[in-house]
């Protein structure tokens, strides 16, 4: 079981809520997620689009983002401030429910070829 690493890409349908909704939820995955290694926003204001990327210690602490995101309705409320028009797995999934999630989403996996990362 290894990490999970990810970028979510999208247009943003309402930019100063997607910005305090973005906020809140960062703020509870850093006090609440320990499983979380990265999650970070990156925006482009004048297009209105978004990049997400979440690095998670491995499989166990992505699912259990994910239950916390469907069990809270924050995932609801997300898909109703952006589209992910593109998610891109960045290492090989072993979890199949992983699999499935990311399935769901129509995901893209890519592998590394070469790289430095310390």
């Amino acid at each position: 079981m290894g990490t999970v690493r990810f970028t979510i890409e999208g247009p943003v349908k309402d930019y100063e809520g997607f910005s305090t909704f973005a906020k809140s939820l960062c703020e509870h995955i850093e006090a609440e997620e320990p499983g979380v290694l990265a999650y970070e926003i990156f925006a482009d204001a004048s297009a209105r689009r978004v990049m997400l990327h979440e690095l998670y210690a491995d499989e166990e602490a992505f699912l259990t983002h994910v239950a916390h995101m469907n069990d809270t309705g924050r995932l609801a409320e997300m898909l109703t401030l952006m589209d992910f028009e593109r998610i891109t797995i960045l290492n090989r999934i072993t979890d199949e429910r992983v699999r499935r999630i990311f399935a769901d989403f129509n995901a893209v996996e890519l592998h590394g070829m070469a790289g430095v990362a310390r």
